[in-house]
């Protein structure tokens, strides 16, 4: 629950550091310290307004009943809108996997003959720049 400063003081969150409250603040208050503070007048409890009716989910709205939270996209299934490699047709998938860009590693091959290979295409890339 909120409470507002009624008068200035200071206290510590982690026994090291001071934290000053001024009149008026709302700060957020250790536990252990509130029913002190509220005794000895240093602060009150401040009643909390509700939030404003339309930013309130209705439980009973149609639109929320029997429906899943985390179907984005209302087609049945978690998640958004990315169709599931099921739904894919074989030309999909293959379309997909010719546009991936090529990768010229073999991990078969010696780690100074991949370096030798990586520095020679650096080198032709500077060369033309």
């Amino acid at each position: 629950m909120p409470h507002e400063v009624l008068k200035a003081f200071s206290y510590s969150e982690d026994g090291v550091s001071a934290i000053v409250a001024a009149i008026g603040d709302e700060p957020e208050i250790p536990a252990a310290l509130v029913a002190g503070l509220i005794a000895e007048g240093y602060i009150a409890e401040t009643k909390s307004l509700g939030g404003a009716p339309e930013n309130k989910m209705l439980a009973a709205a149609p639109e929320n009943k029997g429906r899943d939270p985390l179907d984005h996209d209302g087609d049945g299934r978690k998640g958004g809108s990315l169709p599931s490699v099921d739904d894919l047709t074989d030309e999909e998938i293959n379309a997909d996997i010719m546009a991936m860009p090529s990768v010229d590693f073999d991990p078969r091959e010696p780690k100074a003959e991949r370096l030798a290979k990586r520095n020679a295409g650096r080198a032709a890339r500077d060369a033309k720049a």
